[in-house]
């Protein structure tokens, strides 16, 4: 947040901006079934999906509002959309940098080919030790997890090919009741597979969610847990989200702010072209900000539309609703601070 000051200073200020950070969901629908899935119960929305026209215009959009970044992600997988490529290279195109969370089963080499020179950073939503646990965790057949490392191996050799030095190549493992003893041997395999980095981390957890996260899990295995750090070095760094996992450990929302400022700088677009505040609010139309197949981008964020959700939502929602871990749970209590003044703040 404080590479952003120019639009702290405008927040604080109450003058217009554009949020720095978009997600954007290009489908609801997913070729998998996780079991820690925080969002599986938006998948059952008649399986709604841009289409190349809207989604191309979207990312122009965003590009001519002065969104500086967008990230592919959304309630499914975002190359189930056959688009999604050419959606990357427009926003690229278009001023925003681009990055993407995908299970990877199905970044083949050729969409690889077509993305990785325009993205500034790429995740893998999930991996794990072996076949059997992939497939039970995710839903799936055993064969996607071959498939996933097969596609994981090609796109890190295509980097080195390509020579793009921003590009950073990661894998996420969300730590769970059936895998937590695996996360050295993940670790491992995530390194020899030519990746930049791993995070190990719990699921999220709201009470929208179907899997419910186990107090003290990583408590009771962190020597396990801790092992991972062994593979840790200059070029592969292990990440071990402890702060993530003791906020989930507390079983509510731990605020330490009462307003949610995050809104302000990062917003949602859903597979249905609309623009939400954050990913709780994904489908519901009570808190629908505006809708791209009638605005432009700019003309939403600048809306009355858009300062009433706002205002209802810091009057009426209830944090404790809120995902534990949310992105903007770790920025809010700084603009908390920025936001309410405290007395001296000369004596620093």
């Amino acid at each position: 947040m404080f590479h952003h000051l120019e639009e702290l200073v405008k927040w604080k200020n109450g003058e217009y901006f554009p949020p720095i950070h978009v997600e954007l969901g290009p489908t609801c629908r997913c070729n998998q079934k996780c079991r820690w899935c925080y969002t599986a119960y938006l998948q059952e929305r008649n399986h709604l999906e841009l289409d190349r026209e809207t989604l191309l215009r979207i990312m122009k959009d965003l590009g001519a509002a002065g969104v500086k970044s967008c990230c592919f992600q959304g309630c499914g997988e975002p190359f189930m959309n056959p688009h999604t490529s050419e959606a990357i290279t427009t926003g690229s195109e278009s001023g925003v940098d681009m990055s993407i969370v995908t299970n990877g089963i199905l970044f083949v080499e050729e969409k690889a080919k077509e993305s990785l020179p325009y993205l500034h950073w790429l995740r893998f939503s999930a991996i794990e030790a072996d076949a059997e646990i992939y497939a039970y965790v995710h839903g799936c057949h055993r064969g996607q997890y071959h498939q996933l490392l097969k596609n994981i191996q090609a796109a890190t050799k295509l980097k080195d090919a390509i020579g793009h030095p921003e590009l950073i190549l990661s894998a996420m493992m969300v730590v769970l009741d059936y895998n937590w003893q695996t996360v050295p041997e993940v670790t491992r395999i995530a390194r020899e597979l030519g990746l930049d980095y791993i995070m190990i981390r719990p699921p999220s957890s709201s009470v929208l969610n179907r899997y419910q996260w186990t107090p003290d899990l990583h408590k009771k295995h962190a020597d396990i847990v801790s092992k991972a750090l062994e593979y840790d070095s200059d070029d592969f760094v292990v990440s071990i989200r402890w702060d993530s996992f003791e906020s989930e450990n507390k079983g509510a929302f731990p605020k330490q702010f009462e307003t949610c400022y995050g809104i302000e700088f990062q917003t949602m677009i859903d597979s249905d072209a609309c623009v939400y505040p954050c990913l709780h609010f994904w489908g519901v139309q009570e808190y629908k900000i505006g809708d791209l197949q009638r605005s432009t981008f700019e003309e939403i964020w600048k809306s009355d539309r858009k300062k009433l959700v706002f205002k209802k939502l810091s009057s009426e929602h209830d944090l404790n609703q809120c995902y534990q871990v949310c992105k903007q749970s770790f920025f809010n209590q700084s603009l908390w601070e920025l936001k309410d003044v405290p007395l001296h703040v000369n004596f620093i």
